[in-house]
């Protein structure tokens, strides 16, 4: 029995499995948009599964980098709402930056930054993920 395993973004291996084998296919969960990105986000990062919230978990003077993978659901409302519940609680909107892929850049997705509040939104920087360029990675914790 042939079996097509995707992966990544548009990768894909081909398997060939005895027929004795037992298969199931695990796709991504589906799920229905949420109505107010805002209010799940603000739920998650004061009351996360097995961590203390957020605002216990960073420091001032930290450097935050919201990692945002392509083609995010509701990415500006996403990085909107994140980014707002950590300058309420005293992060400097220069201390954010959204790393975004390369192919966010190439697929002509909007700025993730569009819903900030203009007072700061040209603070929080945009960092395009580039593996290649040695001299601008850092340790992502």
């Amino acid at each position: 029995m042939t079996c097509i395993l995707e992966y990544g973004i548009d990768a894909h291996v081909d398997l060939d499995l005895s027929a004795d084998r037992l298969l199931a296919v695990c796709a991504e969960p589906i799920g229905q948009p949420l109505d107010d990105v805002a209010a799940a986000v603000e739920l998650a990062l004061c009351g996360p599964l097995n961590y203390p919230p957020l605002a216990r978990a960073t420091v001032p003077g930290d450097q935050i980098v919201l990692a945002l993978e392509h083609g995010v659901p509701q990415a500006p409302a996403l990085i909107a709402a994140v980014a707002n519940h950590l300058v309420e609680r005293g992060t400097s909107a220069d201390h954010i930056a959204v790393l975004n892929t390369p192919e966010s850049l190439a697929g002509g997705e909007s700025d993730p930054r569009e819903l900030l509040p203009d007072a700061w939104r040209g603070e929080v920087k945009v960092e395009i993920h580039a593996p290649e360029t040695t001299g601008s990675l850092s340790l992502l914790g």
